[in-house]
């Protein structure tokens, strides 16, 4: 304001009026192309508009996801303040309207979003404000939007996807004054019930401050610009206190007034004060900075909150349980939230000490215990949570246990609050956003809470009583309000979408005592609540259920082993659980959608594990999302596929699908798979074939020649396409795959020809890599050939499922995998000293380095890079990680999703390769290359019946010392059949201890001992003295 002053005063050039230029009327329909997404129809056609012709687009997106861009050349230079005026109608379901604007390097984009947009049947001018228009992506540094050269009008596929027409007239850019003109002081008007701001005001909330005793219950707010013409935009029902908040998003007006019902009291307001508050998450964090702690959820105070899933295998959707308690049964409705009220006085997750259980230590049936104390003693409150029922009629189930630990009797009363929160937090975003979730209605039908028109809680207990408020009648939980002030509603609405319900549950607790109370959460179908009486008999049958899925491998050992058993055996419940349907997810929020890539990973893991029927339910349901030209989609919903060119995605289906047999031999399965990877090879050699061109045989460019073309499919690379080696790693994969199947088909034309192919592609690929370290004077493997980066956990999937050990250089190879422990070491420094180290968080896709480290011989490495990933389990009892790890615990962030269904293949796949692991490239195993010696301890190591392409594997080790001598005795189980490529013993002894092979002396270097055949008995003997070295390399 000041600045404004002073321009005033000494006559410099400041705009005091906005001005309006017409930058598009859409009378030229040629200045305008239109381009789609992979199978999605678009075309274009003029109409009658508001003012003149307008622009049409008719669009069908069919059975698949995708998008319809608009666009022309439309330079635009951006004054210091602007917005944007664009007329739209349309006539079709929901999806997403993004306004892009790209600069002139045509790779930074700036976008405005109407996430399920609805078009209006009639006209109307859809304002995008400079606050809404975000840099969306790109290289620059700079994000400020100086200059566009194109504009795009894109239709993305929302929750309607479908076709329909959307029409748009008449873009407007209006420049605003350079410099905002100073806010005048409100005026309270109107006997103290309207205030005039003096000019128009943005804002996004309205705080309601009354004079003492003179609020009412029942009022109106309206909005004018003029003093004269006023819309309603609230009515308040039921409203209680001095302070009263209310959202009003995206509104702009220059008076408000508040009109109180006529019956009621005489009403005065002190100050109507505007506010800002774009979301309903930002509203409530404005809240709770006013309100006590733990009266709102953790992540309203600016903390992290976790979670963890529940749920029924190959159920639709997965349930949430927050680590405070809260339990969401699907996403976008709100949760259910506990809390205490004690001899009168409120307690939340903030007075509680709360720790974390998961039924017999690793199913996916999680637990919640507080405990509260004061000077008359301490109560516990425990909350169990498990999904019960069928995958067509599902729901969460869940205990709570009110248990008084102290030495005197407490009033109590069980607070079980249905708001407007998902466990899933404001910080995440993407499928389905975290935070705030509309309540409209909520209703007590005498035997259970329906929200919104739908059953959600379903007491197996009457509670005692029952408080339905809007979110103006204040927090539903304070316990000190009179019975006059608190009459029960059976139904209550709330315009702003924050209704809540309280279901209270009142007790006398002696000590010792302990008080139980259930409820049932639908999900799927219409599932049939249990009886408490029952309750228990449903708990133990799911339990039964998961302790046959997660225990078809067993792992058992001395000391940490039984942790590392418990949390592989954890990480596959949590895969599970993910599921939806067939369909594999690496999460049930933020990613509920399914990944060819992430897909192809954990089927990998479920096939060790022997869940072989869930990897082919998953490939038989995303085979068919292939496109027409035989592109793999990068990712698919029930709605459809995603058309984003990743160009992994091939090479990754092909594996899964040649993974399948190896795993199974099923021939009907895999026959009839073949048509979708012959034509996904045949895309893969498209690509390649586009970048064996001229373009690429200049010095600059030769290490493109032959590659897959520039993809975002790196998870690094989003900002602008990249030649990914991750893409050529795949490809590799892939083009041995296709010659796998086709050989095991005996499709033998096929597989010459696709074998030539994948002998020219790896030609091409260590041509490149040779020229790009050149070039980027590197003496690693490159993330991306245009980069010169290094990226060693994007590089290991050459080592696996690649099985380019042994092909690719072996000193590029080593040194990627030494700068990485070299970064690993400088991490874990900087953490020890209290330093952020880069950006204070990393991605536990790193745990494919421990596999990686295991196939490089470096036992020592890949085992303390376990016991640091193990320490980010959050929360620790839950055994499980999120895709992002965050060494502050409490700094909020988003997280991707949790458990991550991704990061848990991996770590499966890494742990288990610490006892067995094929070298792909060889069709070879690798046995006990990754165990400690203390794991060889009495009992001994055990596994048995992991899953291998040759059969079930198990054997057992044992380690006994006597007189300064080492014994160990191993035993291997038969097999189906024996690798090709043979079986190895590379355990943790020294490699000039002495072996014997069933009984017979065998003259080998001990660190690789070749077993003839299966079963085997060996002896391994060394003195004490002697010191454990790491095995030789993989080949």
């Amino acid at each position: 304001m000041r600045a404004w002053l002073i321009a005033l005063v000494l006559g410099l050039p400041v705009s005091v009026h906005a001005q309006d230029r017409v930058l598009d009327d859409f009378d030229d329909l040629a200045a305008w192309k239109v381009s789609a997404t992979d199978d999605v129809k678009a075309a274009l056609r003029a109409a009658d508009g508001p003012h003149g012709k307008a622009l049409c687009v008719d669009f069908d997106f069919g059975n698949v996801t995708g998008y319809i861009s608009v666009q022309r050349a439309l330079p635009i230079a951006y004054p210091a303040r602007y917005e944007f005026t664009l007329d739209v109608r349309g006539d079709a379901p929901p999806n997403a309207l993004q306004f892009k604007l790209v600069d002139a390097s045509g790779e930074n984009v700036w976008w405005g979003q109407r996430p399920e947009f609805s078009f209006p049947h009639e006209w109307q001018a859809l304002k995008f404000r400079q606050r809404q228009i975000e840099f969306a992506w790109g290289p620059t540094k700079d994000k400020v939007l100086r200059n566009s050269t194109t504009l795009e009008l894109v239709i993305a596929s929302g929750s309607g996807a479908g076709k329909g027409s959307a029409c748009f007239d008449r873009l407007t850019l209006r420049q605003l004054p350079n410099v905002a003109p100073p806010i005048p002081a409100p005026v309270m008007r109107a006997g103290g019930l309207s205030v005039d701001y003096g000019l128009p005001r943005e804002f996004g909330a309205i705080a309601l401050r009354w004079h003492a005793g003179a609020a009412p219950s029942r009022y109106a707010i309206e909005l004018s610009d003029d003093g004269m013409q006023w819309r309603r935009v609230r009515q308040v029902e039921r409203a209680r206190g001095d302070v009263q908040m209310h959202w009003l998003p995206e509104s702009e007006a220059r008076f408000v007034r508040v009109v109180p019902d006529a019956s009621g009291p005489q009403a005065k307001l002190k100050a109507i004060e505007p506010h800002d508050a774009p979301t309903a998450n930002a509203f409530f964090m404005q809240l709770a900075k006013d309100a006590p702690r733990g009266t709102y959820p953790r992540a309203y105070v600016g903390e992290q909150s976790y979670w963890t899933v529940l749920g029924v295998d190959g159920a639709r959707t997965a349930s949430l349980l927050s680590e405070d308690g809260v339990l969401e049964p699907v996403p976008g409705v709100g949760g259910l939230e506990p809390f205490l009220v004690v001899d009168g006085q409120l307690k939340t997750w903030a007075d509680a000490q709360i720790t974390h259980t998961l039924r017999d230590g690793d199913l996916p049936m999680p637990a919640v215990h507080w405990k509260v104390g004061d000077k008359r003693g301490e109560l516990a409150l425990d909350i169990e949570a498990f999904g019960g029922g069928t995958p067509g009629a599902s729901q969460a189930l869940a205990r709570y246990t009110v248990r008084n630990l102290g030495k005197t009797t407490r009033t109590v009363s069980l607070a079980l609050a249905w708001r407007p929160f998902q466990a899933n937090p404001p910080t995440q975003f993407l499928s389905n956003p975290g935070g705030v979730s509309a309540v409209r209605a909520i209703e007590w039908n005498g035997r259970a809470l329906v929200v919104d028109g739908a059953l959600r809680v379903q007491p197996l207990l009457p509670p005692s009583r029952v408080q339905l408020e809007p979110l103006a009648a204040g927090p539903a939980l304070t316990p000190t309000l009179s019975q006059r002030e608190r009459d029960d509603y059976q139904s209550v609405t709330d315009d702003a979408g924050f209704a809540s319900g309280v279901l209270r549950y009142e007790m006398l607790l002696q000590p010792g005592e302990s008080r139980g109370f259930a409820v049932a959460l639908p999900v799927t179908g219409t599932p049939v609540a249990p009886t408490i009486a029952n309750f228990a008999r449903e708990e133990k049958r799911i339990a039964a259920l998961w302790r046959e899925r997660l225990g078809r491998v067993r792992i058992t050992g001395p000391g940490e082993v039984a942790d590392v058993a418990a949390t592989l055996r954890t990480a596959l419940g949590h895969i599970l659980v993910n599921r939806s349907g067939p369909a594999l997810q690496p999460g049930a929020r933020a990613y509920a959608r399914s990944w060819i890539r992430d897909g192809a990973l954990t089927s990998a893991a479920l096939l060790r594990l022997g869940h072989e029927a869930e990897a082919r339910d998953f490939l038989q349901w995303f085979a068919p999302f292939q496109f027409k030209n035989g592109k793999v989609p990068c990712c698919a919903t029930a709605r459809g596929a995603d058309p984003v060119p990743e160009n992994d995605s091939d090479g990754e289906f092909a594996f899964a699908v040649a993974d399948l047999w190896h795993h199974t031999h099923d021939e009907a399965s895999v026959r009839a798979l073949w048509p979708n990877v012959r034509a996904a090879v045949a895309h893969m050699e498209a690509l390649r074939q586009s970048e064996r061109s001229d373009k690429n045989i200049t010095p600059e460019r030769s290490m493109y020649f032959g590659l897959m073309p520039p993809s975002i499919s790196h998870e690094g690379y989003s900002d602008k396409p990249a030649y990914s080696y991750w893409d050529d790693f795949w490809a590799a994969t892939g083009y041995r795959s296709a010659v796998e199947l086709a050989q095991a088909l005996n499709l033998l034309a096929d597989a010459q020809r696709i074998a030539t192919q994948r002998d020219e592609f790896n030609t091409d690929l260590l041509r490149s890599l040779d020229a790009s370290t050149q070039f980027h004077k590197m003496n690693v493997l490159p993330g991306a050939a245009d980069r010169g980066d290094v990226d060693p956990t994007s590089s290991t999937v050459a080592l696996s499922p690649g099985g380019l050990l042994g092909t690719l250089p072996d000193a590029l190879v080593r040194n990627t995998f030494d700068r990485y422990w070299r970064d690993f070491q400088a991490r874990q420094k900087d953490e020890a000293a209290g330093i952020r180290h880069g950006d204070g968080a990393y991605t536990p896709y790193e745990w494919r380095n421990v596999g990686a480290f295991v196939r490089l011989g470096q036992r020592d490495r890949a085992l303390a890079a376990m016991k640091y990933f193990y320490r980010d389990r959050r929360p620790a009892g839950w055994k499980q990680w999120a895709e992002v790890v965050v060494r502050d615990a409490r700094e909020p962030r988003f997280l991707g999703d949790m458990p991550h269904g991704w990061v848990a293949s991996d770590q499966i796949r890494s742990v288990l390769d610490l006892f067995a692991y094929e070298h792909e490239g060889e069709r070879a195993l690798v046995l006990a290359a990754g165990v400690s010696m203390a794991w060889l301890a009495a009992p001994g190591l055990t596994i048995d019946g992991l899953r291998t392409p040759y059969g079930a594997l198990g054997w057992h080790a044992q380690a006994r010392t006597a007189a300064g001598r080492t014994s160990i005795e191993f035993g291997l189980k038969p097999m189906r059949t024996l690798p090709p490529g043979g079986i190895e013993l590379r355990g943790p002894w020294p490699k000039d201890a002495r072996v014997w092979i069933d009984g017979r002396a065998v003259a080998t270097p001990a660190d690789r001992i070749a077993l003839p055949r299966a079963p085997a008995r060996v002896r391994i003997e060394f003195t004490e003295r002697a010191e454990p070295a790491e095995p030789a390399a993989g080949q």
